[in-house]
């Protein structure tokens, strides 16, 4: 397979030294439209490619499973029942299928018949599920949307209010905020301490606020209650998800384990500062998105470069505004894209433009980010710290799967462009990623 990247054996070796040390289109011929990779002329006179979607990438439901992050601990089989349990009993509260004579609000109806389908395809979800992760994340997603339509549901026929909620949310959330200010960060090895912490900090983090600024702001009062209850219920799913892993986790460490939060601490600190390092190391925003001996504007090599620029330069790990084990994973995210936008902008310097001409140009940007999510973690002195790393790289690759396979017809470039611009960053994201797991391991073991 074609690849416009700089191998990672020899970037690579240079970005672990920087880590370690600071530690076309043509004219058409009339007759061609059955043809793939067709050129028209737009209204502005430009080339606009054209094929048909049959020729584009065959989408598979996900990326490899080794991709998806999942937990160094088994979920109890009595939580995951428990969890479905809740989802179907919120269910049963709501008479289905709903019809008009009981909701009359068509607006109101769609969405409350939508929440209940959703719950139910997350329960198979969770049952098809590659990882445990997974497996928690589909049930927590079924009983937020059951309890939208339940609640939903309960407005219309016993005049549920949010204030009637405010009690649960304000219990659930003060229950977390407690669970989050006395959080012990117990373990031995630190690279799946992270993961599981990291994941604790994330999920406390979900469940100390409900937000009451609605999506819903017409005045539509039933969907404002929904929505307030779906909030209260991811609140108490991922308290109780978090308690899950701290348990699991914890028994499953020696009994003389313990704290490592002054290392993970230590370690985040060390690589928001070396992140910093290598943010200055970089041209200005201008300056990092323009050659100087070409012209790059509005095409997709700038998209990229921009993408990239833009995930590497972000100060959260800096921050740490979710917690110490989180900020090592969004460093590892960032020194990532920081390396990747270096190999990238060498290969846009060398003539790389990711035009779109044809099909086969989406199916090898397709071909090639499966493959990097694919070898991150096994090239990883810590797969799993790499796919906790890789948990945006592999969702942002999902969803531009799906959008490319729902496709039909005849397409264009521009039908295509965002999806080509996000398997090219992302590709050169996980490529990265092992590299910036021993940065991190290097800072862990300091």
């Amino acid at each position: 397979m074609t690849d416009d990247l700089p191998n990672e054996s020899t970037g690579g070796d240079a970005s672990r030294r920087r880590f370690l040390s600071a530690l076309s289109a043509g004219t058409a011929t009339a007759g061609l439209g059955a043809l793939a990779g067709c050129v028209s002329l737009s209204d502005d006179g430009s080339g606009s490619v054209s094929f048909h979607a049959n020729d584009l990438p065959d989408v598979d439901d996900d990326p490899d499973p080794v991709t998806w992050a999942t937990y160094p601990v088994r979920t109890p089989r009595d939580y995951r029942r428990d969890a479905q349990v809740r989802t179907n009993d919120l269910l049963e509260d709501v008479p289905t299928p709903l019809s008009a004579g009981r909701v009359p609000n068509g607006h109101v109806r769609q969405h409350l018949a939508g929440a209940v389908a959703d719950a139910r395809d997350h329960l198979d979800d969770a049952v098809t599920a590659p990882t445990q992760r997974r497996t928690v994340d589909s049930l927590r997603r079924a009983r937020e949307r059951a309890r939208f339509a339940a609640a939903g549901w309960a407005a219309i026929d016993e005049a549920l209010t949010v204030d009637d909620l405010a009690p649960d949310a304000n219990d659930v959330t003060d229950r977390a905020r407690r669970a989050r200010a006395s959080m012990a960060y117990v373990g031995t090895d630190p690279a799946p301490a992270v993961v599981v912490h990291a994941s604790r900090e994330a999920l406390l983090g979900d469940a100390r606020s409900v937000s009451t600024e609605f999506s819903h702001g017409d005045g539509v009062r039933v969907l404002q209650v929904a929505e307030y209850a779906e909030g209260v219920e991811r609140a108490r799913a991922s308290l109780a998800d978090a308690n899950m892993l701290e348990a699991q986790f914890r028994d499953a460490q020696p009994d003389d384990a313990g704290s490592l939060a002054s290392r993970i601490e230590d370690a985040r600190a060390a690589l928001a500062g070396v992140l910093r390092s290598e943010v200055e190391s970089l041209p200005n925003e201008r300056d990092a998105l323009t050659l100087a001996d070409a012209d790059i504007e509005n095409t997709l090599a700038q998209r990229v470069l921009h993408g990239l620029h833009w995930r590497g330069t972000d100060d959260g790990p800096a921050r740490s505004r979710d917690g110490p084990a989180r900020g090592i994973v969004r460093g590892i995210e960032a020194f990532a894209a920081l390396e990747g936008y270096r190999r990238v902008r060498d290969a846009v310097e060398s003539g790389t433009r990711y035009e779109i001409t044809e099909a086969a140009d989406v199916t090898e940007r397709y071909d090639a980010v499966h493959e990097a999510l694919a070898r991150a973690p096994r090239r990883s002195d810590a797969p799993g710290l790499a796919r906790a790393a890789l948990v945006n790289a592999a969702a942002t690759v999902q969803y531009r799967d799906q959008r490319l396979a729902a496709l039909d017809g005849e397409v264009y470039d521009h039908d295509v462009n965002d999806a080509v611009e996000a398997y090219v960053v992302q590709n050169a994201i996980a490529r990265a990623v092992p590299d910036a797991v021993d940065a991190a391991l290097d800072a862990l073991r300091a």
